[in-house]
């Protein structure tokens, strides 16, 4: 039996062990989401990476109505996939979301940065201020028990929104693309335990920036929406016109590299200079059915074109500068 084979066993045998009606409902109390008066129906659902779900129609003790409980159990570390569709897709009228997940190495996994302990952990945090009912939790692949991760124990929301101001789809994917997917590429500044630390941005708002820190003291802004990625250089101080110095060497350049129709230059009397370029026609909703390994690849592709850019600025800048000092 290969590797991929026994993995895929192990977690039906996990998925498996909590569909029984005792088993879930001792998972369900011992870890005080919910008491279960009465089991209706138990419908399985599996996704891409090996993972298996349930979506479970219940009545709980001492409720008024009928309610579904969505278990998405998952080998290796907990991925940010499980929370979007618990939330967007598959779990989306389900009063109680339950991300389970079993620790170790999966192979799907490698080098996918949303498939990470920390992030999930944080983002789960942060929509604790919704009446969401999310969970995690960590099952032992041996004895097949379930309890809470330590860190769990902090989900304690600093205030409490309506089921109204949940983030939206783009919202989610906005915040996951930016945060985790492209700033993990800055290895060097990247700190996964603090993601998800504050709001959920729009597509509208800039994605990224990243400083220009010479004569120049500019920024290259990245937006994402449905037209596509863009950058906008923006110089910040008034000292000399030093993009458009930039610009008169690195112009055809940019054009070759983009596309002629996609670079343009905005000059306006009275305003520091702007350059605008198009990176990417992809359209932001792209995301909802890539894959998370399609995301990486191409958050990399961007994060590598865009510091490009920046070093290709400021080394211009660098070398005007002692041309003017000589």
């Amino acid at each position: 039996m290969n590797k991929k084979t026994r993995n895929q066993q192990i977690v039906e045998e996990m998925i498996n062990s909590i569909s029984k009606e005792n088993t879930l409902r001792q998972v369900l109390r011992d870890n005080n989401i919910a008491e279960i008066d009465t089991i209706f129906e138990i419908n399985p659902y599996e996704r891409d990476g090996g993972r298996r779900g349930l979506i479970v129609d219940v009545q709980e003790k001492n409720a008024d109505a009928r309610s579904k409980i969505m278990i998405d159990l998952k080998k290796g570390e907990p991925i940010i996939n499980q929370v979007y569709d618990s939330l967007y897709d598959i779990g989306k009228d389900c009063s109680k979301r339950i991300i389970v997940y079993s620790g170790g190495q999966n192979d799907y996994d490698n080098g996918v940065p949303v498939a990470d302990f920390w992030p999930v952990n944080c983002l789960i945090n942060n929509l604790q201020q919704y009446p969401l009912g999310l969970h995690l939790l960590e099952m032992s692949a041996d004895t097949f028990t379930i309890e809470p991760h330590f860190m769990q124990d902090y989900f304690e929301p600093d205030q409490e929104l309506p089921i109204s101001e949940v983030p939206t789809r783009e919202q989610f994917m906005a915040e996951a693309f930016w945060l985790v997917y492209f700033d993990s590429n800055n290895e060097g500044w990247y700190e996964s335990f603090k993601t998800f630390s504050g709001g959920f941005r729009d597509i509208e708002d800039w994605g990224y920036i990243i400083y220009i820190d010479c004569s120049f003291r500019g920024e290259i802004r990245l937006y994402w929406d449905q037209k596509g990625v863009r950058y906008e250089i923006h110089q910040e101080n008034g000292y000399g016109d030093y993009l458009g110095m930039v610009l008169d060497f690195e112009m055809q350049g940019l054009q070759e590299r983009y596309g002629s129709d996609a670079v343009k230059f905005e000059n306006v009397v009275g305003k520091l200079p702007r350059l605008h370029i198009k990176y990417s026609d992809r359209p932001f909703d792209w995301l909802y059915d890539a894959t998370p390994r399609q995301i990486t690849e191409f958050a990399k592709s961007m994060y590598e074109d865009a510091w490009g850019l920046r070093w290709r600025i400021e080394e211009r800048i660098d070398g005007l500068m002692k041309r003017e000092s000589a």
